[in-house]
């Protein structure tokens, strides 16, 4: 099965783009931390079609906390000649983690630690069980 859920950071503005037959397709990346690392981030390219692509160019901004689930595709274009193959995630589930820092309005969820739970400090990085 092919399903992809990342949460992180809006790595610079969404772009807005548009096929030759006018169907709006956003395109941005996420640095997203990679468990398990000391401060390791991966920076994954992700894309969304159509009202999804409007949504994420006009709230996707640089530093953003978000969370997409979509497919992973790849794809091949050619640069210089050069042959290059491109994986990326295509969104079909986006939202917003954090409070929009410019106005304060909530603008998605804000996960928050149940009463009674703490964070476990395991620097092993190994699977406990």
């Amino acid at each position: 099965m092919n399903v992809v859920t990342l949460t992180g950071r809006v790595i610079r503005d969404a772009e807005l783009r548009r096929t030759k037959n006018g169907k709006p397709v956003s395109v941005f990346s996420l640095a997203v931390h990679r468990p398990g690392s000391n401060g390791v981030e991966d920076f994954i390219g992700c894309l969304a079609w159509d009202k999804r692509a409007d949504f994420i160019y006009h709230h996707f901004k640089k530093g953003r906390l978000v969370e997409v689930s979509g497919v992973l595709i790849t794809r091949t274009y050619e640069k210089n000649g050069e042959k290059r193959r491109v994986v990326e995630v295509c969104c079909n589930h986006v939202d917003l983690v954090d409070k929009n820092p410019e106005d304060g309005n909530e603008s998605g969820y804000t996960p928050e630690q149940p009463s009674g739970f703490q964070d476990m400090q395991d620097d092993s990085g190994d699977i406990p069980f």
